[in-house]
């Protein structure tokens, strides 16, 4: 029996001891067995665009019973680095997978990984490009810019911006600029794209002074007269008078201008403010159109002459051009359907114009259709025409070729505003319709100065925006004027348009019509129409 009880007691001892050593051994920092390290990092992003530099750092990583002296980075794109803390730029789009393998001083590693997400890179923007007529000249030099080499593969250039670098700028794809003084001058061309990235460009332009013997007394006396055309031409019964609208034509006179006794004025350079310039060599007077999109805006104009030994002098003045900008309105029909547009319903005929009768169904507000069916989701709208013939032509055979009348912001025709609502409900110009009554026919060019190619008074397009995503345009002359100077049926400015079926629920609808000008000053006007299934 006393030997069964040696041996349990030896059991027990050899336990204990076996229990109690590694806990004095912890106790004490001594381990008889190495633990592995952990590895552990972080990283300052996990996803971006190529190029793509992470920072990753291995300073949460630890090792209980040593020190940890290597770490081993494996990027996942086959390469590698080490150190504790490293950067890393990834070139290529992909998935990859960073590995840290980090080892103790006893030999032992141990691993962690993350997953780093790298998307293509962003297409470059716009690339600016431009020529120019001269990079080097003397004073006053004149040079032309065009900005017609930059391109965009990815998008569309929309706007164009100059610095010339004297402290002016310009705004078009194609410029010139008079510079003075003489110096260099460093041009900077920027691109702008529809999608909000730009481009740039730069050039250097050296102006040197004129040359030239050294005068012996004062510089020529530059001056000029700023005049506006005042035609009667009783064979095509043309008058024209306007001073003040856009497109506006304008002769600036510089024989006022005069050299001292024994000189003469070599060359005269004009620049007229709108990123335009020409140069004559006698006092010839030189025609100039200006065209605004803004409600006002004033060029300044600059004559520069030189005298024949290279004496200079200039002069600036100001011209102001205004921009009666139009105005948009509109009236929605009450009725769905497709059927619901004909001539006939809620107007009659007076003449040549449209007007309301008795119980008419054209509102000029918002308008909510209810119990709406699958079968009848169209819906009309119109814009009237002016009224006429006072708003397009004269009534005499003499046609004005000027803004209408005397034409304010403020002008309107009889018909522009509902009688009850007071509500806009058709689009106009304040300053008429620059179309030629005497040919009968619709015209920008016919009758009108020259140059004027393109531009006129009066409302070019209408844009209508149905507020379901979809946009639609319509020439002016064709769908309100019906083709003519005066209007010949009831349905002129009708438009439709069908919207999916409202289903179960209420859809709402914001219409949007925007008068644009044939200058680019455009005004828009909007209603809302609300679509029910069941009763109002």
């Amino acid at each position: 029996m006393n030997k069964h009880i040696s041996r349990a007691r030896l059991t027990r001892a050899v336990l204990a001891s076996a229990l109690l050593v590694p806990l004095l051994l912890w106790i004490s920092g001594c381990w008889l067995f190495n633990v592995p390290p952990i590895a552990a990092f972080t990283i300052n992003s996990q996803a971006g665009q190529v190029p793509f530099a992470v920072n990753f750092s291995a300073v949460l990583s630890e090792d209980e019973d040593g020190i940890i002296l290597q770490f081993e980075w494996d990027f996942g794109d086959g390469t590698s680095g080490s150190g504790e803390s490293v950067t890393h730029t990834y070139t290529t789009a992909g998935t990859y997978t960073v590995v840290l393998r980090v080892t103790d001083n006893d030999g032992e590693s141990g691993r962690t990984n993350k997953t780093i997400y790298v998307s293509p890179a962003e297409p470059p923007g716009p690339a600016a490009s431009f020529t120019t007529s001269s990079t080097s000249g003397t004073a006053p030099l004149a040079v032309t810019f065009d900005a017609s080499p930059s391109s965009y593969d990815a998008g569309v250039i929309s706007y164009y911006r100059w610095n010339w670098g004297d402290g002016s700028t310009g705004y078009t794809k194609m410029g010139s600029h008079l510079y003075l003084s003489s110096g260099t001058y460093t041009v900077t061309l920027t691109v702008y794209a529809t999608d909000g990235k730009t481009g740039t460009a730069t050039k250097t332009i050296s102006v040197t002074a004129a040359g030239g013997t050294t005068p012996t007394s004062g510089a020529p006396s530059a001056q000029f007269t700023i005049n506006f055309d005042d035609i009667t031409q009783t064979a095509s019964t043309l008058v024209y008078k306007n001073h003040t609208v856009a497109p506006l034509q304008v002769w600036f006179d510089p024989s006022a201008s005069t050299a001292v006794d024994g000189r003469t004025i070599a060359t005269y350079t004009w620049t007229f403010g709108d990123d335009s310039s020409t140069h004559t060599i006698n006092s010839t007077p030189v025609k100039h159109v200006y065209r605004t999109d803004q409600t006002s805006e004033v060029f300044s104009v600059t004559l520069v002459v030189i005298d024949d030994v290279g004496n200079i002098n200039s002069i600036t003045k100001t011209v102001k051009v205004y921009n009666y900008q139009p105005k948009a309105g509109f009236q929605i029909y009450d009725t769905l359907g497709a059927n619901a547009g004909v001539i006939a319903i809620g107007e009659t005929l007076v003449g040549a114009q449209a007007v309301h009768v008795a119980g008419e169904t054209w509102k000029s507000d918002n308008v909510i259709y209810s119990s709406v069916q699958t079968s009848s989701t169209t819906v009309w709208i119109r814009s009237l025409p002016p009224t006429l013939p006072t708003w397009v032509g004269d009534s005499t055979p003499v046609q004005n070729v000027e803004p209408l009348g005397n034409a304010t912001a403020s002008t309107h025709p009889a018909n522009y505003e509902d009688d009850s609502t007071k509500s806009p409900n058709l689009c106009f110009d304040p300053e008429g319709q620059g179309w030629d009554a005497i040919a009968n026919s619709y015209s920008k060019t016919v009758g009108l100065p020259t140059g004027w190619t393109n531009a006129s008074w009066g409302i070019e397009r209408i844009e209508i925006d149905w507020g379901d995503n979809t946009t639609q345009n319509y020439d002016y002359y064709t769908w309100v004027m019906n083709g003519n100077n005066a209007a010949s049926t009831a349905d002129d400015g009708l438009f439709m348009h069908t919207y999916a079926p409202p289903g179960l629920t209420t859809a709402q609808y914001t219409i949007t019509v925007t008068a644009h000008d044939f200058l680019g000053a455009q005004a828009s006007f909007s209603r809302t129409i609300t679509m029910k299934t069941g009763a109002i």
